[in-house]
């Protein structure tokens, strides 16, 4: 279920990245990405790692949409950011 939300970092450095499993056995992925005055840690898809991480540890600007969803059986949340776009910012 997509809430609508949009999400943009401007500018943004892929300090890390990586994949782990849930308890129920599901891959999910994730990115710390630093910015002015803070950082965050993204739970993004398997799929998204894949273009995340040239990245990593270099500069870059990120949009995507939030993705939140209720577990049907369990009633747990998730929530995932889906990235749309993510360019380069090396050289300029």
């Amino acid at each position: 279920m997509n809430n609508g939300i949009k999400w943009t970092m401007d500018q943004a450095k892929i300090e890390d990245c990586g994949v782990f499993q849930t308890d129920e056995g599901e891959p999910m992925a994730w990115a710390k990405a630093a910015y002015f005055g803070g950082m965050v840690s993204l739970k993004i898809t398997v799929e998204d790692l894949e273009r995340v991480r040239p990245h990593k540890g270099k500069m870059v600007s990120m949009s995507g949409n939030l993705h939140y969803e209720v577990k049907k059986g369990t009633g747990k949340e998730s929530v995932q950011f889906h990235i749309g776009e993510i360019k380069s910012l090396q050289g300029k």
